[in-house]
């Protein structure tokens, strides 16, 4: 564990090691024992393990992040096909993107508190980041997979409308005189 807070008496940041046992602190928040001074302070205890659940958690953030900028970019041009109207394109894209964001930014942080790769932390690190990336890249292909059957749905309802007005216009016409 690790002791974070309070001013040692040279005005330095103080920051000390305490004892877990059995993987747990016994307190988050406690008193901590500064080496050099001798003496105890109430201070936030960080346990050393977190190390590599942050840099997961950053990692995790920033892959998100990146795929969810890609998908929000390309999606509008694909979506631009199906909806003369870009804004409506561009609003609809918007929805699907948060929605993956939301969704995937969960997983990562879910993630983060699933003990996977042993008690190594490089290999912790590795296997998170592992499956956060299978689970991105389902996401990514739901992702694709909704964008695709949004655009098919608008233009089958483009195409209806259009044989419904040219119906409507070929037996709205006055019928022509029959030469013969």
């Amino acid at each position: 564990m690790i002791c974070v807070g309070g001013r040692s008496p040279d005005a330095s940041p103080r920051i000390s090691r305490a004892t877990s046992f059995g993987g747990r602190s016994e307190r988050e928040f406690g008193e901590c024992t500064d080496s050099r001074t001798a003496h105890s302070t109430t201070e936030l205890v960080i346990p050393v393990g977190t190390g590599h659940t942050l840099a997961f958690l950053v990692i995790g953030i920033v892959l998100v992040f990146v795929d969810g900028w890609l998908l929000r970019r390309s999606g509008t041009t694909y979506l631009e096909a199906a909806y003369p109207d870009g804004k409506v394109a561009d609003s609809v894209n918007q929805l699907v993107t948060v929605l993956f964001h939301l969704t995937t930014l969960g997983v990562v942080t879910l993630l983060s508190t699933v003990r996977l790769g042993g008690d190594d932390p490089f290999y912790a690190v590795l296997t998170r980041t592992g499956v956060l990336l299978l689970v991105l890249a389902a996401a990514h292909g739901t992702t694709i997979w909704i964008l695709a059957r949004l655009r098919s749905k608008q233009r089958e309802k483009a195409l209806q409308e259009e044989i419904a007005a040219r119906t409507s216009d070929h037996f709205d016409a006055e019928p022509r005189p029959r030469t013969g």
